[in-house]
């Protein structure tokens, strides 16, 4: 190779390192105008967005286990709180700025018309009602209509912010109004929400006045774990997983001792509306089962015209609540023959329904002859009866059996007084305190009252008539018999004698 040649090469490849320069300089220019996932311009001007207010709808369902037998619930109560911020956090990087304190985060705050959130401290609460206006009925969380056995409503929450960074707010549902409702299934889970907050910027990337809200994010928090807060890297690694949910929040150990927790995505905001979220539809089931009270008579001289009295005292209902007695049970279409006679506890109604009073407790007085049938429709969950019959000329016993009997979830549950057949029993029979359990579905506690008499016909259950009737007899036979002896015994003494006093004298 000439020097010419030389000379030539050289100057191609200086060429292609400078050209191969500028390219690279170009890269890294426009990398580092970019946003840093680089669609903030698109998304902080996405349709529907608000700016700098995210606005998460608390969702509440209400179902109840039989058609229009909701409890009078007014609203569910819940509780946001302000976890802890960072100010300038990076969805890419671990890179942070300072912590904010919760009592400088964002507090929430109530939409325009909807139901009321106050904020003391930290803490904020939110109404989500009203269950008992049936024309209230919300269905922006798209779970449809109300119906016989659902209702649904909602909350918009909304939360301003001034600072880019991510924002760690903690929901949890902390009752009810009234509170404490029976036969309410509350859930008890934490959720976590995170808002990731961003500079507003320019067609250029460079950053302008303001503040828009990125996305939103929510989290499950797994039971047992109050005391965890999730930290940056937690939400990072979450938020960044390309919408993969992530495992449950397990407080795994790692090797060098750490504790590793995760939470369990539950929702995401959309592209189309970044600043909205509308994920937390949380569920509220109110149980209730029909308790059904039959009476049988059996035996030859049952009286099927008698009228039992029967007192049935309930605890542990609503307070102040109407129960109906006139609808045919749920699950085994047995329906009331008769009324209420009188309530010592609450008071009685119209024959036909009975109210609690304002400890949740009512006791009525019912009369029942063969085959009546009394019912009390949707007695909640965990209330407590007991069924006592007053004492009769009549056996009594009682059996207690529920719907879902021979399903795997309760067998009959069976129980006899001590009397024993044929005999006249004149004490009242009780049941047990029988609680209202989940999986009961309608219980049913039959009565059958024997009275079984009979004159010295060899009919069975009369045996000791007739036995008490030979044992006198024995016992006469058995009289006679040693008058006999005792009379022979002195005829004998006396002839003795006569013997003796006609013998000669030697």
């Amino acid at each position: 190779m000439n020097r010419n040649t030389v000379r030539t090469v050289c100057a191609a490849a200086l060429s292609l390192v400078l050209a191969l320069t500028m390219c690279t300089m170009d890269i890294f220019a426009a990398g580092a105008s970019d946003s840093p996932d680089g669609s903030s311009y698109e998304i902080q001007n996405a349709a529907g967005a608000n700016g700098d207010t995210g606005i998460v709808t608390l969702g509440k369902i209400l179902t109840c286990s039989r058609p229009g037998d909701f409890p009078a619930v007014t609203d569910f109560v819940y509780t946001i709180e302000a976890v802890e911020g960072w100010r300038n956090a990076n969805i890419s990087t671990a890179l942070s700025g300072e912590t904010v304190a919760p009592a400088d985060m964002p507090k929430p705050a109530a939409a325009p018309g909807n139901r009321p959130i106050t904020a003391e401290g930290v803490m904020s609460t939110v109404l989500i009602g009203d269950f008992r206006d049936e024309s209230a009925t919300n269905t922006s969380t798209g779970d449809g209509e109300d119906t016989a056995t659902r209702r649904t409503r909602t909350t918009p929450v909304h939360i301003t912010f001034t600072e880019a960074g991510y924002y760690v707010y903690k929901v949890k549902e902390t009752g009810s109004v009234p509170a404490n409702v029976p036969g309410v299934d509350y859930d008890d889970n934490e959720y976590f929400m995170v808002f990731y907050v961003c500079n507003k910027v320019d067609t250029d990337g460079n950053t302008t006045e303001g503040v828009y809200v990125h996305s939103i994010t929510s989290y499950t928090n797994e039971s047992g774990s109050e005391t965890y807060k999730p930290d940056l890297s937690d939400i990072q690694n979450v938020t960044d997983n390309s919408g993969a949910a992530a495992a449950a929040n397990t407080g795994q150990v790692n090797p060098d001792g750490t504790v590793s927790h995760q939470l369990g995505k539950v929702g995401v905001s959309e592209p189309k509306s970044p600043n909205r979220l509308e994920a937390y539809r949380m569920w509220n089931a109110f149980v209730s089962h029909d308790l059904v009270l039959k009476k049988n008579v059996t035996g030859n001289l049952g009286d099927r015209t008698k009228l039992f009295e029967f007192t049935i005292s309930l605890t542990g209902l609503e307070k102040n609540r109407v129960y109906t007695t006139q609808t045919p049970a749920k699950d085994t279409g047995d329906a009331s023959t008769v009324d209420i006679v009188s309530a010592s506890v609450g008071t009685k109604n119209s024959g036909s329904s009975f109210t609690s009073d304002g400890s949740g407790s009512a006791t009525i007085l019912v009369k029942l002859k063969d085959d009546d049938v009394f019912v009390i429709n949707g007695l909640p969950l965990s209330s407590q009866y007991r069924v006592n019959e007053a004492a009769s000329d009549h056996v009594a016993k009682y059996e207690i059996t529920s719907s879902s009997s021979g399903t795997g979830q309760r067998a009959p549950v069976i129980a006899v007084n001590s009397g024993t057949n044929g005999q006249i029993s004149d004490r009242a029979l009780s049941t047990g305190t029988e609680t209202v359990d989940r999986y009961d579905e309608t219980v049913t506690v039959r009565y059958i009252n024997n009275r079984d008499l009979a004159t010295i016909t060899g009919v069975p259950g009369m045996d000791w008539i007739a036995w008490a009737a030979a044992a006198i007899l024995l016992m006469i036979s058995a009289a006679g018999l040693m008058r006999r002896r005792r009379i022979y015994a002195a005829a004998d003494i006396q002839a003795m004698e006569t013997m003796e006093k006609d013998r000669p004298m030697d």
